[in-house]
């Protein structure tokens, strides 16, 4: 679940990225190198949200001798709807705050500011991303709304094969099914021309 969370925050970054480029530009995918570091963001994002919700439907369950083991049967369509909703609204918020981190190591990585000035904008940075947050999150809104969907959808398959009664197939058929779907939205990233995903990053 966090393998699938994870690259929907780093695909949605470089779709937003898309849909902000004006007429008459084109929009255009960047280097794999820029695309790689700036998906980190979105991923480390991504990974944040799933992770601890991961663990909390997944993890272990504590059990007691006078008590029969819980069993997690599979989350219906409503509550992953519920959970991708939220996904959808803690992503911007996040980016909010990694992003304009990333975009300042990028800048001292191409020899546009000095390690004195990346240090100062890195303590502005932390002081200042409670309110800053929502400022600079908002620019991924929209994207993030796509992101959650998808998120949703994924996390339901993933999750039915999960709660399947079939051992080998709750094992390694998540597992694949996570794999599978992290893989296929990379692979639409690629292929989808762009000006489609520009598109869809701004909701139209």
């Amino acid at each position: 679940m966090t393998i699938y969370g994870a690259t929907i925050g780093g695909c949605a970054i470089l779709v937003n990225f898309l849909s902000r480029t004006q007429f008459p530009d084109v929009p255009e995918h960047m280097s794999l190198q820029a695309s790689l570091f700036f998906a980190s963001a979105g991923a480390l994002a991504g990974a944040v949200m799933t992770a601890p919700v991961a663990y909390w439907l997944y993890g272990g369950l504590p059990t007691f001798a006078f008590t029969p083991r819980p069993r997690r049967g599979p989350r219906s369509a409503m509550a992953w709807a519920l959970f991708g909703f939220g996904y959808g609204l803690l992503l911007p918020l996040l980016l909010g705050i990694l992003l304009p981190v990333w975009l300042r190591f990028f800048a001292f990585y191409g020899g546009a500011i000095s390690m004195m000035t990346l240090l100062s904008s890195l303590i502005d940075l932390t002081i200042g991303s409670i309110y800053l947050a929502p400022l600079f999150g908002f620019e991924y809104f929209f994207t993030s709304i796509v992101a959650g969907a998808l998120f949703a959808a994924g996390a339901l398959a993933i999750d039915t094969f999960n709660s399947s009664k079939d051992r080998a197939t709750a094992r390694y058929g998540s597992w694949s099914m996570a794999v599978g779907l992290s893989v296929l939205v990379v692979i639409l990233l690629v292929v989808v021309p762009e000006t489609s995903l520009a598109r869809l990053g701004r909701l139209g």
